[in-house]
């Protein structure tokens, strides 16, 4: 016994003197030998040949050096060796509430994308049944056209000449006029050459509603970061499979009530921002629980189960809608498998670590058993060396939730930077998403092909990410983004550049060169045109007579 406490004595020892030559022989603090232990005089000593740097070359790069004082203070994943780190659990868990949850996950988050895509639709006129019109002869002769952001002209889809066709004999002498344009008065008629319904042609969310369909995004987006900040801040309070249960109840009661509620919009639209309120934390919770009880260099696999497990659900989905047809079978097809997760709860379990930091450490052991019988270890720990081993580390720091990550400047800095960065990915990536089904085409086809694509990149990424870095992986794709993005820069140095050529409404434009040198030339950059005053010309003889009673 005296041997042995004699041994880690020594071995403590030569780690306090390794790291501390090392400190020494980098930085520029100048010590004393009075300040320290006799034990380490000569390390001092070894100090005086600093500026030669022969000394320092020498120090050995081994494990020692490397010593990391949060592995002795925090024993956690010498116990996860000891239950299984890489085992059968770990491989389940994963397949499970990593790669399947993503897919059901994505496909109860983006399916109300396509369920809310606004077919092309017209105004309905009656009257065509008592004509030999075809259905382009007769909207060509009873709706007016415009002329689309792309320069095309193509048939209103709100507007209608103000006449009752159903009464209209003579075609001949039917004259379309400005004048007599209105409103849709008889509902709308869709283009049924990919859907057959979609909730805005089945509600009307056209035209003056229009927004309905933007506000639904706009609400499910907010209630998104809300629900960020919420429910991470209760997973510290009350534990990521609470948290995890609040999700999946959350997103499959919002999504199967959102079907059912769409003639009541404001309850639509209540429980579309339910869904959006735990969506984040349907994938963050069993994903920070998969990488605590996982090995270091598992953690890039985990995060590509969860994307590969995206990129599954999203493909799938564009395909069942188009097979299916109707938006109330896609909704349910597409929502239920989130909710069938539950059947697996033999396998959920609590972060064992977060049981430890509440000091539960009964309810820790019985987390690591379940995982030990699994993985077909043995496990021996007993809640009193568990509550031993953490009550000699030194006190924890106290932390205030989310104020924490503001509690310093280098802490400030890299939460700003990331939380930036997650901002500038989400916009530019579903800004993608949404308008995929608004392009020409097959809007199943281009929602499949954004998604498909992404499969490629995960496998990239993973591989820069394990050579090169998170960090040069991170900022390269965000500089090939930008690249990749140049040609809408150029619009935008179109836009900028627009703003400094003169302004021609109510001016007389140049006629000659030297009038076009000097058109505008004087015009104040923050101004608005305005019209010439109005001057009162001289009637002439007929107006005279004509105005005269």
């Amino acid at each position: 016994m005296i041997s042995e406490t004699h041994s880690n004595k020594t071995q403590t020892l030569k780690k306090i003197h390794t790291k501390l030559f090392h400190y020494l022989c980098t930085s520029e603090v100048l010590m004393t030998n009075e300040l320290l232990a006799p034990e380490i005089k000569n390390t001092l000593d070894m100090l005086n040949e600093k500026q030669n740097g022969d000394v320092c070359k020498s120090l050995p790069i081994d494990d020692e050096l490397n010593f990391d004082e949060s592995e002795e203070n925090d024993p956690f994943q010498k116990i996860m060796e000891r239950v299984g780190n890489h085992g059968r659990f770990q491989l389940i868990y994963n397949i499970i509430f990593i790669l399947a949850l993503a897919a059901a996950g994505s496909m109860v988050y983006m399916n109300i994308i396509l369920a809310l895509d606004i077919p092309q639709h017209w105004c309905t006129v009656p009257g065509q049944g008592l004509t030999n019109y075809s259905l382009d002869e007769w909207r060509h002769i009873t709706l007016p056209t415009q002329v689309d952001n792309r320069g095309a002209s193509k048939f209103s889809s709100c507007e209608m000449y103000d006449r009752n066709f159903t009464e209209t004999s003579n075609w001949q002498h039917w004259n379309k006029t400005k004048s007599n344009v209105t409103e849709c008065q008889h509902g709308w008629s869709y283009d049924l050459t990919w859907y057959d319904s979609t909730i805005a042609s089945k509600e009307n969310w056209v035209c003056s509603k229009d927004l309905y369909v933007t506000n639904v995004f706009v609400v499910g987006r907010v209630t998104e970061v809300i629900g960020s900040f919420v429910l991470g801040q209760m997973g510290d309070i009350y534990g990521r499979r609470v948290i995890y249960y609040i999700s999946i109840a959350f997103c499959a009661l919002g999504r199967s009530f959102s079907i059912i509620t769409t003639n009541l919009y404001w309850v639509f639209l209540f429980w579309t921002g339910l869904t959006g309120l735990a969506v984040n934390s349907l994938f963050q919770a069993p994903q920070i629980v998969g990488m605590e009880i996982s090995r270091e260099q598992d953690r890039s696999r985990i995060a590509i189960y969860q994307s590969c497990g995206w990129s599954i659900g999203t493909s799938l989905m564009p395909l069942l809608f188009w097979w299916i047809r109707d938006w109330v079978i896609f909704m349910w097809l597409t929502t239920i498998p989130t909710a069938i997760i539950l059947i697996f709860y033999k396998y959920v379990i609590e972060s064992p670590r977060w049981l430890i930091s509440k000091q539960r450490y009964g309810k820790a052991i019985t987390q690591f058993k379940k995982i030990a019988k699994i993985n077909g270890r043995q496990f021996d720990l007993t809640e009193k060396e568990l509550a031993a081993m953490y009550t000699k580390r030194k006190d924890d720091e106290v932390t205030y939730g989310m104020a924490s990550l503001f509690s310093g400047w280098h802490l400030t800095r890299n939460t700003i930077i990331m939380g930036f960065s997650w901002c500038v990915v989400a916009v530019s990536y579903f800004t993608l998403v949404l308008f995929s089904t608004r392009m020409g085409g097959n809007p199943f086809l281009n929602f499949l092909l954004q998604s498909v694509v992404e499969i490629p990149a995960y496998v990239l990424g993973r591989y820069m990410g394990d050579t090169l870095g998170r960090r040069f992986t991170n900022s390269s794709t965000f500089l090939l983004s930008f690249v990749a993005c140049i040609p809408l820069i150029v619009l935008a140095a179109g836009g900028i550049g627009a703003l400094f050529l003169p302004e021609t409404l109510h001016k007389k434009l140049p006629d000659t060169m030297e009038e076009a040198r000097n058109f505008g030339k004087h015009d104040k950059f923050f101004s608005l045109p305005k019209a010439p005053p109005k001057v009162k010309k001289p009637q002439t003889l007929e107006e005279v007579r004509l105005n005269q009673t």
